[in-house]
């Protein structure tokens, strides 16, 4: 198997050097190289740095001599090179105050990890940050054609993106067959491309309690319409997040509705009108599953739950 982990860059910053060994030791432990990691003893540093060399994901402290992690982050999120920019953020601090904690995440911050924490705990938000680019089970398929392997990765991780903007940390489980569970709020919204004749529609199912926790670690008191909003919305930035790491799969997804299909010119989706519902009847969208289609039902782990993304290709006629 290939290790997802060898060619990824990182910088590590922290005030301890102990911990900044730690985190690097745990990482080349994990997969990735060591000539691929580069450690910088404050924030300072650390942003000289990465002004030098390319690099996927920043792992710093807060409390850091000179700049601190948050007085960082800003710099990065302001810079005018988009890659610099949009650098993934990993914060893993000590720091509890919720006042900071929401600054940061204001700020830009992608992931957060408490201090003290175990190999484990931070193995599993590496994964999240690097999803496994070929999932390893055959996708379930209701037609004769499976769904690239490419084209899953690209929802899952823009459905991992989507939900950790609402600082949520989500872990992607194997497909399942159908839509099961206590499952109380629904989104959908179609991915059109007219030219090449092809729908995606992206339908997302949520537990009662996933989705209010959701809501409530952001807005307060929970209010169910407004949380049938956010379940709706959440939808509407995977589709957005999604388009154009898709937009090259071009012969991939056309292959999905029309099987004798060569093509290779790129994709260009228009996001449909987004769709929410909630309650306890039968409600959940139903779609087209005839032997045309194909569709595929992805499990999230989010907080003890499991939300449902369902991707369904079809033929616009």
């Amino acid at each position: 198997m290939t290790n997802r982990y060898a060619e990824k860059s990182v910088i590590i910053a922290d005030n301890s050097s102990v911990m900044t060994r730690i985190i690097e030791n745990h990482l080349v432990k994990m997969g990735f190289a060591k000539d691929n990691i580069v450690t910088a003893k404050d924030g300072h540093q650390a942003h000289l740095i990465i002004g030098l060399k390319d690099f996927e994901l920043a792992i710093t402290g807060y409390h850091m001599e000179l700049v601190n992690g948050l007085e960082l982050l800003k710099k990065i999120r302001n810079d005018s090179n988009e890659k610099i920019k949009n650098l993934f953020y990993f914060m893993i601090t000590a720091e509890r105050k919720e006042e900071i904690i929401e600054e940061l995440m204001a700020a830009g911050c992608n992931c957060y990890l408490s201090k003290p924490f175990t190999y484990n705990q931070l193995e599993k938000k590496i994964k999240q940050i690097f999803p496994e680019e070929e999932p390893s089970p055959e996708p379930q398929s209701s037609g004769t054609h499976t769904i690239s392997p490419k084209i899953t990765s690209a929802f899952i991780e823009s459905a991992i993106e989507s939900l950790s903007q609402y600082m949520v940390s989500a872990v992607a489980e194997e497909p399942i067959d159908s839509i099961v569970g206590d499952l109380y709020f629904g989104s959908l919204i179609e991915l059109n491309d007219n030219v090449h004749r092809v729908r995606i529609n992206i339908a997302l199912y949520f537990p009662k309690d996933v989705a209010c926790a959701i809501y409530e670690g952001i807005f307060g008191e929970v209010d169910l319409e407004q949380v049938c909003g956010v379940v709706q919305e959440l939808g509407n930035i995977i589709a957005g997040i999604v388009k154009p790491k898709i937009s090259h799969l071009t012969q991939e997804v056309v292959s999905l509705v029309n099987p004798d299909a060569v093509d290779d010119a790129e994709l260009s989706f228009e996001l449909g009108l987004p769709q929410a519902k909630m309650g306890d009847d039968e409600w959940k969208f139903e779609l087209n599953n005839d032997s045309s289609t194909e569709q595929i039902i992805i499990p999230f782990e989010i907080n003890g739950g499991s939300v449902l993304m369902k991707l369904h290709f079809e033929k616009i006629d």
